[in-house]
């Protein structure tokens, strides 16, 4: 499921619980920030996988502002988690129309989009969110949208939604396996391959970072052209060893199988 939400911003988690008592829902100056505080803990219960008690939380922010986008966010997402698109669809617009300013929402909503494979629609999202300059993760928004733009065609769109990108977060290691991958699809080999080595050296530098079997299969194929089969060597293995029944791994075995 992880997967399916294509750069899902989680909000960190919180350090402890909300305590409410009746008294605080009655001063209207404490109701906003009460329906601020369910929301929070409503995603991070969510990212914890505990899902009755983030369903509980957002339920508790629309009970005191029926209209709250980031209540109705979240529920979006618990749909989608339960498998119910159809109710994950209405609470993600619902979000959207009651604040069409909550970027955050609009970023569940597009990777919610691209799980559906309704990549055109994805990208309109991904394209509004990415024009909110004091949104915190906009290098990841530009990342998704880079992804969006692949699957509809717009190869060198996505080229600079990644370089965009990169400009806000250097070390945006999603974006930089984005950038290479199309750069390579481009032929543009030269370019790739310092992209990658950026890519190598974060992952690298990070003891808390595997690379991906996808980050894997890229190296190996910049490294088999430019002829380097020390390394290609050295990525199969690793790639054997990590991911030995990836689909990346399939497509390597079927490449050295017809030499």
């Amino acid at each position: 499921m992880r997967r399916w939400w294509v750069g899902l911003l989680l909000l960190a988690m919180l350090g402890g619980c909300v305590t409410t008592t009746n008294s605080i829902f009655t001063r209207k100056e404490n109701k906003a920030q009460a329906v601020k505080d369910y929301v929070q803990l409503g995603l991070a219960y969510t990212q914890q996988g505990n899902y009755d008690l983030a369903r509980q939380h957002f339920q508790k922010a629309l009970t005191i502002n029926g209209n709250s986008a980031g209540a109705l966010a979240g529920m979006g997402l618990l749909y989608q988690i339960q498998d119910e698109p159809d109710l994950a669809e209405q609470s993600f617009e619902k979000a959207i129309d009651s604040d069409p300013s909550y970027t955050r929402g609009r970023t569940f909503y597009g990777a919610f989009l691209y799980a559906r494979g309704r990549y055109q629609d994805c990208y309109d999202q991904f394209s509004r969110a990415a024009q909110d300059v004091t949104f915190p993760d906009r290098s990841l928004v530009y990342t998704n949208l880079g992804r969006c733009a692949e699957k509809i065609g717009r190869q060198e769109e996505a080229i600079q939604d990644f370089r965009k990108a990169l400009g806000i977060n250097r070390q945006n290691i999603p974006a930089l396996l984005g950038l290479t991958k199309a750069l390579l699809a481009s032929n543009r080999y030269t370019e790739a391959r310092r992209y990658n080595l950026q890519m190598n050296d974060l992952i690298s530098a990070s003891p808390k970072i595997q690379p991906s079997a996808d980050a894997l299969w890229v190296s190996i194929r910049i490294a088999r052209h430019f002829n380097d089969a020390d390394r290609e060597a050295s990525l199969a293995l690793l790639l054997r060893n990590l991911y030995p029944k990836s689909e990346e791994y399939k497509q390597y075995k079927a490449l050295i199988s017809h030499e």
